[in-house]
């Protein structure tokens, strides 16, 4: 069996990356929004980057226009946004995978795109769901009169893509409320989900957004791993790891131990562990498998 074949039964019987779907992703052409950090980049944007093993027609959508909304400053914008090219291109390397990109950045600015932002505010209103749309937003901000601008430009990006022939929106769990009230205003679209990422360090593990370094627990205490970090330090990281961190992360590990090698590893032996050890083997299997390869690559 060729290894692309391999690899897109492998998804489908195991449900790795998108646990809950169960089409064949490779007859579709997906995307997955995905920003950065100035931290860093966390290696849970691999289910992303990796989603083209399995679909030819995959796309990443850089997010870049959506930071200005909040204010950033612009020079540190530049320089995460350099960064996070910078790990995409070693990526490449990596896993040998051309990776489609697509920035909002270079097509938010045209006359068409707010033709379909205009569209979208009309159909808000006309279906009712102008309340749904403010509860997208922080609970601070929901009573500006610019409250709705940020969820209309998202639900714009999607259609500007669905219209321009994507068919299935690939993001983590924590938007299917966006994505209820897109479905409610029937765009042409599917969508699935990743499977969640959990930070370590933390008593009340919390799926994170896979993008967004800052993103560590609802009390601000957990961690991240960074594709740069010392091996030491991401071994300590994962003695942290909660239980949904531990199968979190084996299967971030074997995901990636199976696109470069082609080998997977034991889940049966993996499970048999005591806790301690099966933190004790991540560090080896997150340091082997994906930040040691990676490093190399990037040199």
């Amino acid at each position: 069996m060729k290894r692309k074949q391999a690899a897109t039964l492998w998804l489908t019987v195991n449900g790795v990356i998108l646990p809950d779907y169960k089409d064949n992703l490779s007859k579709k052409k997906p995307f997955c929004g995905a920003g950065f950090g100035i931290r860093g980049v966390p290696v849970d944007i691999l289910p992303i980057f990796l989603l083209k093993a399995y679909s030819p027609g995959f796309a990443i959508l850089i997010v870049d226009e959506f930071y200005k909304f909040n204010s950033i400053d612009l020079e540190e914008i530049s320089i995460a946004k350099k960064n996070f090219f910078a790990c995409l291109q070693t990526l490449e390397r990596v896993y040998s995978l051309r990776q489609d990109i697509i920035e909002c950045s270079s097509f938010m600015h045209d006359a068409s795109y707010y033709s379909v932002v205009e569209g979208c505010q009309e159909r808000i209103f006309r279906n009712g769901l102008e309340s749904l749309v403010r509860e997208t937003v922080p609970e601070s901000k929901r009573h500006n009169s610019s409250s709705l601008l940020y969820p209309v430009h998202e639900f714009a990006c999607v259609l500007y893509l669905a219209r321009h022939g994507f068919d299935l929106k690939i993001g983590p769990s924590s938007e299917k409320k966006y994505d209820s009230i897109m479905a409610a205003m029937e765009f042409p679209i599917e969508f699935a989900y990743l499977l969640d990422a959990y930070p370590l360090g933390t008593n009340q593990p919390m799926p994170v957004v896979h993008y967004v370094p800052r993103h560590v627990s609802a009390n601000g205490t957990g961690q991240r791993i960074y594709f740069e970090d010392d091996e030491q330090i991401a071994r300590q990281k994962l003695m942290q790891a909660s239980e949904e961190g531990i199968r979190y992360f084996f299967n971030l590990a074997t995901l990636s131990c199976f696109l470069r090698t082609g080998k997977i590893l034991s889940n049966d032996e993996f499970l048999s562990y005591s806790s301690k050890r099966q933190r004790r083997c991540l560090g080896d299997y997150v340091v082997e498998h994906i930040l040691r390869s990676y490093q190399e690559a990037s040199k």
